[in-house]
Order: C-alpha cells, then sequence, then structure tokens
C-alpha cells in the first residue's frame, strides 16, 4: 500500500468530495490498496487532506459521523454525503460500488468523522431566485453559504423549500447590503473566503419606470461590497451579471468580445457599470480575483418543486407569467409583439435552466481558485434562441394545457433576439448545461402548482 494512503489518508484532485471522487478513481488505479484500505479499521484515517488547484493542502473539518448515517444526495457525478437515515446505507453504498468490480469490503467501522474544511461564501441575495438554487448547489459541493438578503424580493416560503432540500437552513442575516454598518459586521463575523454578489433589482420594465431606485441600489451595494472585501483581505468575487449588458448585438451568437451597445433600460445600463467597476478595482488590486457571469434567461425551478421564482405582484419575467396563467391566477398571456425580424415574430432569448446556471458558480469558485490576480466573464445559456410562443408551445406540452394569451405592443426596453456562445464557459470552467427548455417548464409548472398548495 501507498506510503501517502496510511499517512494523510485518500488525496482529493479538487475542492469536492464526492463518494466517487474518492471511490471510483482509486478502484480504476488501485483496486488492490482500496479493498486492502477499506479492510483496515476507518477510524486509522487520522487525517484527510485536499489538494487544490493552486497547490495548497486544506485539513478536514467535521463534516459527517458515519454513526448518525447518512444519506446521499444524487447528482450526476455522484453522491454526496449528508446527515441523516442509518448508517447500513453508506455500507450498501460502498459495497455497490465495489461489486463492479467483484471485490468485497468488510470491517467497516461506523464511528470515523470525516474532516474538511469547508470554505465560508458569502451570498448576498441567497434567498432570491438564482441565490437560492446557488446556495443549495454550493453545500451540495461542500461550501458553507452564509445568505444575505432583505428579502424584498422573496419570503418565507424559499427557507422553507431550502430547509425541507438541505435538512436544515443555512446561517441566514435578513440585512440589506448597502447597510455599511451591517454588512461589517457580517465580515467581522463571518470571515468570509469569497463572495457571491446577487444583491440586486432585475426587472427590466420597472427599471425603465423607476431608474434612481436602481441606480442607488445596484451600484451602491456593490461598491460597499468591494470595500469590505479589500479591507478584511476577501480575494474571489463571483459577479451576477446579465446579457444585457449587450444591448441590441449585431452579430449573433454573442461572444464574451461582443462590443456593448447602449443599454436599453437603466437595469442593463447598471450591470455594464457594476462590471466596468469590478474591471478597474481588480485592476488596482493585484491580488484580487473576479468571475464576471453573463446570465442570459434563467427559467425553471429546483427539480423537487419546492423552491423557485417567487415574483410579487404581476410577473415581469414571462415563465411565471406562464405558469400562473396557467394556474388560473391571470386570466391570460400577453405576448408583447409579434412583428419582430424572428420566425415568428415574437423575441427571442436564450433560456437557461436555473438549476445549470446555480452549478456555474460552484465551477467559477473551483475555476478562481487556481488563477492569480483576474477578471473574466463568461456568458451562461444553452446557446441556443427559443421565441415566445416556442415557449408558450413548450409550456402547453409539459403541462397539458392549453394556454390563452394575447399579443400586446412591443415593451419599452426589450431587445429583439439574443442567444450566447458559450464555448469559453465550457471550455474554462468545463461548464455546460444539462437541462432542456422543456425540463425548465416542468420543475417551473412543478414548483407553481406547490406554491398554489401553500
Amino acid at each position: 500500500m501507498r506510503q501517502w494512503m496510511k499517512t494523510e489518508g485518500f488525496v482529493f484532485p479538487n475542492t469536492l468530495f464526492h463518494f466517487t471522487d474518492v471511490f471510483w478513481d482509486l478502484l480504476e488505479e488501485e483496486i488492490d490498496d482500496v479493498v486492502d484500505h477499506l479492510s483496515i479499521p476507518l477510524e486509522n484515517l487520522v487525517q484527510i487532506r485536499q489538494v487544490v488547484p493552486n497547490g495548497r493542502g486544506l485539513d478536514f473539518h467535521n463534516v459527517c459521523q458515519l454513526g448518525y448515517g447518512l444519506v446521499p444526495q444524487q447528482n450526476r457525478r455522484g453522491f454526496i454525503f449528508w446527515r441523516k437515515k442509518q448508517k447500513k446505507y453508506f455500507k450498501r453504498l460502498i459495497q455497490r460500488y465495489l461489486l463492479k468490480f467483484n471485490l468485497q469490503v468488510s470491517g467497516i467501522d461506523s464511528t470515523v468523522y470525516f474532516r474538511r474544511t469547508m470554505r465560508k461564501i458569502l451570498v448576498t441575495g441567497g434567498a432570491g431566485f438564482i441565490g437560492s438554487h446557488t446556495v443549495t448547489e454550493l453545500i451540495h459541493a461542500g461550501f458553507t453559504p452564509i445568505i444575505i438578503d432583505n428579502f424584498s424580493n422573496t419570503d418565507e416560503r424559499i427557507l422553507d423549500g431550502l430547509k425541507h432540500i438541505l435538512g436544515q437552513l443555512p446561517v441566514l442575516y435578513r440585512e440589506d447590503c448597502t447597510d455599511a454598518a451591517i454588512m461589517e459586521n457580517i465580515f467581522q463575523k463571518e470571515k468570509p473566503e469569497a463572495v457571491i454578489h446577487f444583491a440586486a433589482f432585475k426587472a427590466v420594465g420597472e427599471s425603465v419606470e423607476q431608474p434612481l431606485k436602481y441606480y442607488r441600489n445596484n451600484l451602491s451595494s456593490l461598491i460597499l461590497l468591494l470595500e469590505l472585501m479589500k479591507k478584511y483581505q476577501v480575494r474571489d468575487l463571483v459577479f451576477s451579471s446579465s446579457c444585457t449588458v449587450y444591448g441590441q448585438p449585431d452579430q449573433l451568437p454573442v461572444t464574451e468580445k461582443t462590443p456593448q451597445k447602449e443599454a436599453t433600460s437603466p437595469y442593463g445600463y447598471t450591470k455594464q457599470v457594476c462590471e466596468r467597476i469590478i474591471q478597474d478595482f481588480v485592476q488596482s488590486e493585484p491580488n484580487f480575483r473576479a468571475v464576471l457571469l453573463r446570465y442570459f434567461n434563467p427559467i425553471g425551478a429546483h427539480h423537487s418543486g419546492q423552491i423557485g421564482e417567487l415574483p410579487f405582484g404581476v410577473p415581469g419575467n414571462l415563465v411565471p407569467y406562464i405558469t400562473q396563467t396557467g394556474a388560473g391566477l391571470r386570466e391570460k398571456l400577453t405576448i408583447h409583439g409579434n412583428d419582430y425580424d424572428t420566425v415568428d415574430g415574437t423575441c427571442i432569448r436564450d433560456f437557461i435552466h436555473v438549476t445549470d446556471l446555480a452549478k456555474a458558480h460552484v465551477k467559477s469558485l473551483e475555476w478562481l481558485s487556481g488563477q492569480a490576480s483576474v477578471c473574466e466573464v463568461f456568458n451562461l445559456g444553452q446557446g441556443i434562441g427559443n421565441t415566445v410562443l416556442e415557449v408558450v408551445q413548450a409550456f402547453e406540452k409539459v403541462s397539458g394545457k392549453k394556454l390563452p394569451y394575447s399579443i400586446g405592443p412591443r415593451r419599452a426596453g426589450d431587445v429583439e433576439k439574443v442567444w450566447a456562445d458559450v464555448t469559453k464557459s465550457k471550455t474554462m470552467l468545463n461548464w455546460k448545461t444539462e437541462l432542456t427548455l422543456e425540463q425548465a417548464l416542468d420543475d417551473a409548472w412543478r414548483w407553481q402548482q406547490h406554491i398554489g398548495k401553500n
């Protein structure tokens, strides 16, 4: 058996602690060693170390105790350990993988502790639509999210959903990200290692009607955050940006190098300005690292139906309006314009499932950990466009409902058509979408049915 296995336990190639990351790789490369290793008392694993991309070793702290037992949360990479249920499930889980190689294992001691350092990630707007889904993916990937949200655009049902999905709520501060004293106190107390900044107003139509509200909130919250990150030496930022920074592009698909046009709404302009603020800040701070994620059109909900988009009043986004109309809460959907230069005259957007989008934030944190000072932009979308009418038809297919709609005038601030080139995200972040438009609409409909019962 290799010496490192005796003295330091397993060595991990990245920041994720997945069952298959440990056993699958070892089974393929060192089958005999694994059998040997699992036959000895697991309490002999005094220390497990993790090798992250920049070469630093991180000690593991308490994640789970097998005596309490484990229930896996399934994702495409394998099983992630989570507290719950009986320890026998863990034994069956190991045996399931070993059986693939006709191997046997015995002597598994249920009192062993697996230990790991879980990076604290400050998530502003973490109770919102995209934020809440990202919180679940962060926890599944082994991070510790700290939520800050003033609940101006969400409510308690999202917290109930997070608790249902995760088993317990992450640390939560019901505070405003523009309050300097409160934000400084949170930085002092929590000592985050990175920040994901979602907190911003985001409705295009509302921003046209109330531009000062958007300028005050979206710009001042970012500036305060950067000041505190500098003061407390928090060097990693993932920023929630938008494809609205491109305006109406001259060529499609849109790449990260596509020239930015004049923004068609105050909301879009705040995103352009925020990106420039971050870029200038990184230039002035050589140890700072940032990723700017330009979302196209996030839709859908968690597959459990426990969290999703929760607009207050009349929805400003297409899919919530569709699902509310399907549920009978709205008389009909109004499609804003059918005289655009598109296949059916309605606007084209690049719709991306919110779960795929959330996973990109985890990928961004992992990518940043291996970089020097950097500020990089990534498009996040499916890489294809769908018209509004195509979305309506897809919803009718998954829900089995005929959706009433009418054609109205064009809406101020709307771009005619836009979709992404996501080559850079696939290549550099090792990320890609996995869920389809129909899956997103099916999940959104499941979420609508759930909140209709509660």
